[in-house]
């Protein structure tokens, strides 16, 4: 692969069956469409090249049919209920090879904006990990 064709890989991690939760949480309504679609349409929206890929596990089925994820990558973690590590585990083995890191986004997070998302990535040169904080709390807000 030339190098001026890699780029970063957003891994959209949607696999949890969240069971506190009433319902499937990736299809919560948010303005008309599911919370999962926000941070999906919120990544392709993102100033430059970037792969969009979706770790499905828990309702996969439901999922797929309710949002849209053309030219996006999805795949289906079996070992969803081992934890979250094993979907982004699988999502770095899915993802395109070579890509210039990987941006961990979480489905329950509708609002994120795609300027987010570019500020972790125009930070990611100083650091070989970047991670959010809120309020002098690293994690996300």
């Amino acid at each position: 692969m030339k190098l001026e064709s890699r780029r970063p890989t957003a891994i959209i991690l949607a696999a949890g069956c969240a069971s506190r939760f009433d319902g499937i949480k990736q299809l919560a309504r948010l303005e008309g469409k599911p919370a999962l679609q926000h941070v999906v349409d919120t990544a392709r929206e993102v100033d430059r090249p970037l792969d969009v890929m979706v770790v499905l596990g828990c309702s996969a089925d439901e999922i797929r049919s309710e949002v849209d994820f053309s030219d996006c990558r999805v795949v289906v973690n079996e070992d969803w209920k081992e934890g979250m590590s094993t979907s982004v585990k699988l999502g770095v083995e899915e993802a395109p090879a070579d890509p210039t890191g990987y941006v961990l986004l979480l489905a329950d997070m509708p609002l994120i904006t795609s300027e987010q998302i570019e500020l972790v990535l125009d930070n990611s040169s100083e650091s070989a990990i970047v991670a959010t904080s809120y309020e002098g709390t690293r994690g996300f807000p």
